[in-house]
């Protein structure tokens, strides 16, 4: 019986990537923490909102929590390139938990001293998934690591869906402390969890971490290492524009829900839950089949898919027709991302893969903050219409996609 176990194991790639324990240390440890991040989120917006009555204020932390990866996702791949990528995520952990669970007490000296902490924790929280990401491809063989980034999507789909399920009420019956103080213990957790993993990657010397023109040569270099490959290059320049419309789609999700649905939050919550849905199952056929594909061919489709989504979505007459468009549009997220992912890790070298995952963040947020900021033109335009033009900008990247010889047979 245990032979016949050993063998089917063997044979499916799921199994094949959970059995790798440094990597099935590192997928737990992400879930969990994913799971607390949702804590802190939901805790923090209620509390903001009780105590201010303002919904700008809500929208500031929420801000707050994206700046980081705009201002320092490069800067965080330089020195992730430089550090023991291992080290670098525990300290990031321990740092997480100290200014998390300091939030309770923080927050009666002054609201701002409770947005300060947020930052930190969204700070190191750019460098722990720079290094986190840059780390896979160590642990995992390469003939599995489509299979391994989509078990990685949607173990982090499922941290953060059932963070949001269970932080409301957690926070409705015990308050937002407690919900601060778990957040706080699942870092730990994490920290634990990755002090057992080993990571067969040595960094180069490259100069002093003080030397702020040796800083600089090396953000310089990871920037020409990514404009002299072709690959990178496309996936960069995606990077940019596809945003663009996901970020749109997201910011007028709750306005479509509200205003054209004419649901309420627990309807806008089972159309969130609906995309949830799609990327967990998508990560499961993926992870399955997913080694045969080619990378190029998943961000195309992908792209192409998510653009579909959003249109379907637009022309939905009801709740139901809606959660469908949104799992569809959730299964074509998780094949674009795991896509890009492995696309990034295949194509760029130990050394450079900090700076490689830092420069995607950095142009991930920067195009999501621009779509976020077209959808005030919901209140002039339908936001059918405004649906419609997000499903088209992610529709007119993928064909572009489609059309770069550099990924046809990546």
């Amino acid at each position: 019986m245990q032979q016949v176990i050993v063998e089917r194991r063997a044979t499916i790639p799921f199994l094949q990537v959970l059995a790798l324990k440094d990597f099935g240390l590192m997928w737990l440890a992400q879930i969990v923490s994913s799971m607390g991040d949702q804590f802190t989120y939901v805790a923090m917006a209620l509390l903001v909102y009780q105590t201010t009555g303002s919904a700008l204020q809500v929208g500031v932390m929420l801000a707050i929590t994206t700046i980081p990866n705009i201002l320092l996702g490069l800067i965080a791949g330089v020195f992730v390139d430089r550090w023991d990528r291992r080290r670098t995520m525990i300290v990031c952990d321990v740092t997480r938990a100290i200014v998390i669970g300091s939030i309770p007490w923080l927050i009666h000296l002054h609201l701002w001293m409770a947005y300060l902490a947020i930052f930190v924790s969204t700070a190191a929280n750019r460098f722990l998934g720079s290094a986190r990401v840059a780390s896979i491809p160590h642990v995992v063989p390469k003939e599995i690591l489509v299979s391994a980034n989509a078990i990685d999507h949607t173990g982090v789909q499922f941290g953060t869906t059932a963070g949001y399920a269970f932080a409301g009420i957690v926070v409705g019956l015990y308050g937002a402390t407690v919900a601060f103080l778990f957040d706080a213990s699942t870092f730990l957790f994490s920290a634990l969890m990755l002090s057992l993993i080993v990571i067969p990657y040595v960094p180069k010397p490259q100069g002093s971490t003080k030397d702020a023109a040796q800083i600089k040569n090396d953000l310089l270099d990871g920037l020409r290492y990514i404009y002299h490959n072709n690959a990178l290059r496309a996936a960069m320049g995606f990077a940019i524009w596809g945003p663009v419309g996901s970020g749109l789609l997201n910011a007028l999700l709750v306005v479509f829900a509200l205003r054209v649905l004419k649901t309420d939050d627990a309807g806008y919550g089972l159309i969130e839950a609906g995309c949830a849905i799609g990327i967990i199952v998508s990560g499961l056929v993926i992870g399955q089949i997913g080694n045969h594909l080619k990378r190029g061919m998943m961000m195309t489709y992908g792209c192409i898919g998510i653009g579909a989504g959003a249109v379907l979505l637009s022309f939905s007459p009801s709740l139901g027709i809606a959660m469908l468009a949104m799992t569809f549009l959730g299964i074509m997220n998780g094949v674009l991302l795991v896509g890009i992912r492995t696309l990034l890790q295949e194509n760029t070298q130990s050394e450079y893969r900090g700076r490689v995952s830092g420069a995607w963040n950095t142009a991930i947020a920067s195009g999501g903050i621009v779509g976020m900021s077209l959808a005030g033109l919901a209140d002039i335009f339908p936001v059918q219409a405004m649906l419609i033009m997000a499903g088209l900008v992610q529709i007119v990247a993928g064909v572009a996609l489609a059309r770069l010889s550099s990924l046809r047979n990546a």
